[in-house]
């Protein structure tokens, strides 16, 4: 929970100049010019460069400049921008909620609930395939608590795993506290072996009420390993062991909020729903529409995402070129599979609507 102080901290922090990046290039979907801002955040630029772009993107700094000017500045150096993303501390977006198109967690929190008769994840596909998976590799997986276990986990499966995921903007536990967590019992520290070694690992955290998934890691971070199913093998243990020994629900961690991000729709597939925004952790994502361009209305139709309603709600966002019985079916087929737990509603919003 933020106190007044780090309040005032980020606060002070985020009125320093900022960086505003100008990013263009032919949008993922349908392949038309797509021109985006971006201020706030390395990672935010990096990130919807990857999702919202295909092929080569052109990156170039626009200016730095304090956070009020951001969309005057955009708007009058750069008038080919149709969007503007910038991330802003929490506490900021009623100053700035003005213009926006939506506003969005940065991180949402997902949890699997683990009873049931049958569990949900027995229902999904991707669950039976890591069945299938964890007896042709011939994963086992254990507990651990010694030192060498925690410290092959720490050097050779988390660090090289997170860094691999998330290059420069990978932020890596000490080891400290990881060592110290797991010696004292407060995480667990399972690990996915094959033929003895261990091929890859997660901590959890068993001291709350909530069983929560902390880290993961691979060998070595490889590739190879990861498409021998290390990960799916991990899934597959920490949520049938845990679901033998009566635990009602993990948290399997966070997720960025758009529906086509492929750590979202894993987990989805796995029968996660969306629980919470954890906005103290990461902020929020303000966007702001600033012309119709096609490049635009493709990425928007074809990446519904979840937004903030309130400070603790979350609602999924559908937009539609128009409002006709096909845009209806859609949007029934997308609130079933993502708003299915009660934890988020829904909207459809047209593009006449948003551009009328």
């Amino acid at each position: 929970m933020s106190t007044p102080w780090t309040i005032a901290k980020q606060g002070i922090h985020y009125f320093r100049r900022r960086e505003v990046f100008i990013l263009e290039g032919r949008e993922r979907s349908g392949g038309r010019p797509l021109c985006v801002a971006v201020a706030g955040s390395l990672p935010l630029k990096d990130y919807l460069a990857k999702i919202a772009f295909e092929g080569t993107v052109t990156q170039r700094l626009l200016a730095r400049v304090p956070a009020w000017s951001i969309p005057a500045l955009v708007k009058r150096l750069s008038p080919e921008c149709a969007l503007l993303a910038w991330k802003i501390p929490p506490f900021l977006g009623i100053y700035f909620a003005r213009d926006s198109f939506a506003r969005l967690p940065w991180w949402v929190d997902m949890r699997i609930d683990l009873q049931g008769t049958p569990p949900v994840f027995h229902t999904k596909h991707r669950f039976l395939s890591l069945e299938k998976i964890v007896a042709s590799q011939g994963f086992t997986a254990e507990s651990a608590r010694d030192e060498a276990a925690v410290f092959d986990f720490y050097h050779d499966l988390y660090v090289p795993y997170i860094r691999n995921r998330h290059g420069v903007h990978a932020l890596v536990r000490p080891y400290a506290q990881t060592r110290e967590a797991v010696m004292s019992g407060r995480w667990e520290l399972m690990l996915l072996k094959r033929a003895g070694q261990a091929l890859g690992g997660a901590t959890i955290d068993i001291s709350g009420p909530t069983v929560r998934a902390i880290d993961f890691g691979v060998r070595d971070g490889s590739q190879e390993n990861l498409q021998q199913g290390v990960a799916g093998g991990l899934y597959y243990f920490l949520l049938t062991r845990l679901r033998e020994r009566g635990i009602e629900t993990l948290d399997i961690g966070n997720c960025h909020p758009f529906v086509s991000d492929g750590v979202f729709r894993y987990k989805m597939s796995l029968g996660a729903y969306l629980f919470e925004p954890d906005i103290d952790n990461g902020g929020v994502i303000d966007l702001q529409l600033l012309q119709l361009t096609a490049g635009l209305q493709d990425f928007v139709v074809n990446n519904s995402f979840i937004e903030l309603e309130g400070r603790n709600q979350l609602k999924l966002n559908v937009v539609v070129k128009n409002l006709d019985a096909s845009a209806q079916s859609h949007f029934e087929a997308m609130r079933r599979r993502y708003c299915f737990k009660g934890t988020v509603s829904a909207r459809l919003v047209s593009i006449p609507d948003l551009f009328p």
